[in-house]
């Protein structure tokens, strides 16, 4: 579209030369109704100037919003046969997705988890970037390989606390939850602690009967 042409600096420069007489103005009690007539003057001038900036946007997005109709139809278009092309494509990923899955499985999972695959099936070991077509199998092997010796170090760990079997029990379902060991031991603190304060309390129990007896 050619640029919009107008007479806009004679009307700048008559907008100007108008308000020079209101640059400085005091209207006092006598002049409310002159300021009033003013404002409204104004007022019309300014709306004056804007109803004719709407009429020429309007003019000139007209072309415009009858191109972007088509456009869109245009688009739309291609974006219908994109989708279906899109739809081909994921079905394509999911798929080898999966078989990479049960490839993951059979041949790192199952060889490393041992006596493990009761306790940590392998969802709870599973990074998604694993099957992504870049991650390599022996790349997901070493992955799982740590976590597999990880997790026996950190049950072992456990099972050398010389505490009750409940309370080895107990940590171990802890670690189990997210593989936190520090977080076990954690609890291992705090249940021998209140065990230790429960004996303390049964043996004052205990002393105590016999005197009230003797009494």
């Amino acid at each position: 579209l050619p640029p919009i042409e107008w007479n806009f600096e004679a009307v700048r420069q008559w907008v100007e030369d108008g308000l020079a007489r209101y640059e400085g103005i005091v209207y006092d009690d006598s002049r409310i109704a002159e300021a009033k007539k003013d404002r409204a003057t104004l007022n019309k001038l300014a709306q004056a100037i804007d109803g004719k900036r709407r009429d020429v946007k309007k003019l000139y997005l007209e072309p415009y919003e009858a191109f972007e109709a088509e456009a869109k139809e245009l688009t739309g278009m291609i974006k219908d046969r994109v989708s279906g092309i899109d739809a081909q494509i994921k079905d394509y990923e999911a798929a080898k997705k999966a078989e990479k899955l049960e490839r993951i499985k059979a041949e790192c999972y199952e060889p490393l988890i041992g006596k493990l695959a009761e306790l940590v099936p392998y969802d709870r070991l599973h990074e998604a970037r694993w099957l992504n077509a870049t991650c390599s199998m022996n790349e997901i092997t070493d992955a799982l390989a740590r976590k597999v010796i990880d997790i026996n170090a950190g049950l072992d760990a456990l099972g050398c606390l010389d505490l009750p079997a409940n309370i080895v029990e107990q940590c171990r379902t802890t670690f189990l939850k997210d593989f936190n060991l520090a977080a076990a031991l954690a609890e291992a603190e705090t249940l021998k602690k209140q065990a230790d304060s429960l004996k303390r309390w049964e043996a004052e129990k205990a002393a105590q009967k016999p005197a009230e007896a003797h009494e």
